[in-house]
């Protein structure tokens, strides 16, 4: 048999509890939806420190191998420069500016996933500090290479590397070219008779004549010692002595152009690239 309600209070009773019933199930079901959005955002932010900690990985690496490759062959030609460039001083500017946001970012994904998952942040974090340690060792190898990217003569960037094969030095193509061609002009100063395309041609009389006044004059002092037959052999080979701008050490060959730091130095700046043979230029200069 149905209890016999008989009274209005305990109707109300009856209802107030029914009422409190159906809110806690609403209660319920709001806090179980919140739940799982808040577990799947979990799992979304969780993927993308994934992403970005493994991207962040191969940058590290392929920026490695780059500089250890670069600093081998800075090393096997020699090259000693010192000073800073401007244009790589701009290229570690853009390359700190893209770790600041990659920091940024992880700094993000990190602040999102501050609740719940203390274990997985804590490794996260460290993490962070091994990469941004591993970053800087790099950004600190990249600025000691561009120190040695410095051309002696413009105190610029180093553009089409040619080094010398006495001294192994090495300067900008237009550089180098730019001190021989000095050389040349104050070697023709002295010897008007000098004809860079005709060194070891014999002379005409005409020709002949000029190079006897020269010799009078340039062997006036001791004159009465030697004679023009003792001095014209020698004065129909001269030619320019041609030396390093740095350390003065006579040159007797071409430059050679240095391949592997042309195609190493792109990866650290931009520089104007040309593609225009040069290997006959040299030969206004060197023989061999």
């Amino acid at each position: 048999m149905r209890p016999t309600i008989s009274t209005t209070s305990e109707i109300i009773e009856l209802t107030s509890s029914s009422e409190d019933e159906k809110s806690n199930k609403d209660s319920l079901v709001t806090a179980r939806r919140q739940l799982r959005d808040w577990k799947e955002k979990a799992k979304h932010d969780k993927k993308r420190l994934d992403a970005i900690t493994k991207d962040m990985s191969i940058l590290r690496a392929d920026q490695e191998a780059k500089l250890e490759e670069a600093l081998r062959e800075v090393a096997r030609i020699r090259v000693n420069q010192e000073a800073k460039l401007e244009e790589a001083s701009r290229e570690v500017a853009r390359i700190r500016a893209e770790h600041d946001l990659k920091i940024a970012e992880i700094a993000e994904v990190f602040n999102a996933l501050n609740s719940g998952h203390e274990e997985e942040m804590h490794s996260a974090a460290k993490d962070i500090l091994r990469l941004q340690s591993l970053l800087e060792m790099s950004f600190k190898k990249n600025e000691e290479l561009l120190e040695l990217l410095e051309c002696d003569i413009c105190a610029h960037s180093i553009a089409r590397p040619f080094t010398l094969k006495n001294c192994g030095h090495t300067f900008c193509y237009s550089c180098l070219r730019g001190w021989f061609l000095v050389l040349r002009e104050e070697f023709r100063l002295k010897h008007p008779v000098y004809d860079p395309m005709h060194r070891f041609e014999k002379l005409n009389l005409a020709t002949a004549s000029q190079l006897a006044q020269t010799l009078a004059e340039d062997y006036s002092d001791f004159v009465h010692q030697v004679t023009l037959e003792d001095v014209l052999p020698h004065a129909l080979r001269r030619y320019p002595h041609y030396s390093c701008p740095l350390c003065r050490q006579h040159v007797h060959s071409k430059p050679v152009e240095v391949y592997t730091l042309k195609a190493v130095i792109p990866l650290l700046r931009e520089v104007g690239n040309s593609d225009h043979e040069t290997e006959g230029q040299w030969a206004e200069f060197f023989d061999n």
